[in-house]
């Protein structure tokens, strides 16, 4: 998939020592193409030529045997890595390219207006299929909920993963406030929360008049610590919101045993774990609710959008009704109780169904990205990828390639991020814990301190993960995050 040249930072330049003769000089720009080219001696940037050096050069007398010495200009404009100005692109207008540079002068990269690729955190991974897809629905004038690619792709997507039937809604936090309301959990109710999450899981329940209760998660899965529960339980809670985090698989069996022995509901969040699995079994199927996300990051995607699929009839039926205003499907337009209208449209569902199809190719192409990072950086301290546990029974889809950095490295984390944006690579943090945010802090429970997600989410880090990026993209990333390290890594 083709990704557009917008990134300002490249690593690709030219450089020439102090000595080199103006033909040769020449002869390099000559074969890349460049109308710029660095002048290093023993590392460090002295000058740069251009163009307009070299006629300058040859009007005042200078030969193509003089160094590169004679007609280079020393006093240039350069900025230092890792703090890139905003006006950087502003200054691009005036000159063919920036040298980029640490505080010791070592030349690490240029601004240039030629750009180089840019690669997203996770793009959609569509090919013309989804596109004739969507013009097809859209010229049968089917583009509503009413469309009949509603109704299969529910079932397509849910036979694809093994899943009970479920119900197709407008995004993934709707899919689980729907799960809560079929489930009937009513206002007051308490439900466990893992602290370390997106902020929607919380909202949702919120949403629906129901109280989160923060609870601190594991190192390994980042999933809800199944002893952590038992300080958060209390007689007004009624279920738990177990999420899959990252695509890992969170504790199912031990949250399971805890939620059956304390008479609990179930409700999955695989909103990042399409592929998941635990023996053998897509996450979303093992307890009393599951839902997905297909925002437009996600490994399925209908641009929005998600669904929610329940253990039992009653509740499938439920959520139908609600999904749709309360209408109940016997009498049109008769409301028995107060819905909501979550419901997909055919457009997004005719885009779906073209995703399930390449479902397989959309989960191993991200697990086989996240590969590609685990065998280039693993033998560096600096980066953990050996904290998850090996369970032979539970496989991690890889939704985001995520690992993390040492503890003492993990200060420079967000540095780091900023720095690797420069250098055309969009990564991002784990999310914040839910508990030091002011629209969940009051949520969180007396005195817990939460040590597990504040340490974790302070030093993990997403690199790009859409799942049609190749060997050598993973391999361009690590080698601009490498490079990134060199310069921020010194902070450590």
């Amino acid at each position: 998939m083709a990704r557009d040249p917008v990134a300002r930072f490249r690593t690709d330049f030219v450089t020439v020592a102090p000595a080199d003769v103006l033909r040769f000089v020449i002869e390099r720009m000559t074969e890349d193409g460049s109308q710029f080219v660095c002048v290093v001696d023993s590392a460090r940037l002295v000058g740069v030529i251009t163009d307009g050096d070299i006629r300058r050069g040859l009007l005042s007398g200078l030969s193509l045997d003089s160094p590169a010495v004679d007609f280079m200009n020393g006093d240039f404009t350069y900025l230092i890595a890792g703090y890139a100005p905003p006006e950087a692109q502003h200054l691009l207008t005036n000159f063919e390219a920036i040298p980029v540079v640490t505080s010791e002068f070592a030349l690490v990269g240029v601004v240039s207006r030629r750009g180089s690729t840019a690669y997203s955190l996770a793009e959609p991974f569509l090919t013309p299929r989804e596109t004739d897809a969507i013009s097809v629905a859209a010229a049968s004038g089917w583009i509503s909920s009413k469309s009949q690619d509603v109704a299969l792709f529910e079932a397509e997507f849910a036979d694809a993963l093994g899943l009970p039937a479920g119900l197709a809604v407008s995004n993934g936090t709707d899919a689980i406030e729907l799960a809560l309301l079929a489930l009937g959990l009513q206002p007051g109710d308490e439900v466990l929360v893992p602290d370390l999450t997106f902020g929607a899981t919380a909202s949702a329940v919120v949403n629906v008049g129901c109280v989160p209760v923060l609870v601190d998660v594991e190192t390994a899965s980042l999933g809800l610590d199944p002893t952590g529960l038992v300080r958060a339980v209390s007689p007004r809670t009624r279920a738990i919101l177990v999420v899959h985090l990252y695509g890992k698989p969170a504790h199912i069996d031990a949250l399971l045993l805890f939620a059956r022995d304390h008479g609990l509901l179930v409700v999955e969040d695989c909103a990042e774990a399409i592929g998941t699995l635990v023996d053998g079994k897509q996450v979303g199927s093992f307890g009393d609710a599951g839902t997905f996300s297909f925002f437009a990051n996600k490994t399925l995607t209908t641009g929005e959008g998600g669904f929610v699929v329940f253990k039992d009839r009653k509740a499938l039926e439920r959520g139908a009704i609600i999904r749709d205003h309360g209408m109940v499907p016997e009498k049109r337009y008769w409301h028995e109780i107060v819905g909501h209208n979550y419901r997909m449209t055919g457009l997004q569902a005719s885009l779906g169904r073209v995703q399930v199809e390449r479902l397989d190719t959309l989960v191993e192409g991200r697990k086989r990205v996240f590969g590609h990072y685990r065998s280039i950086l693993s033998s560096q301290p600096q980066f953990e990828f050996d904290v998850e546990p090996v369970i032979e029974n539970r496989v991690d889809s890889h939704w985001l390639s995520e690992f993390r950095l040492s503890p003492e490295s993990a200060p420079v984390r967000d540095r780091l991020i900023s720095f690797l944006l420069e250098l055309g690579v969009e990564a991002r943090p784990y999310f914040y814990p839910l508990h030091v945010m002011p629209a969940y802090d009051k949520y969180a429970i007396p005195g817990e301190k939460y040590e597990v997600s504040t340490t974790e989410s302070a030093r993990g880090l997403c690199m790009p993960s859409s799942s049609f990026l190749e060997l050598h993209d993973v391999q361009e990333i690590c080698r601009r995050l490498e490079l990134a390290w060199a310069v921020i890594g010194q902070e450590s």
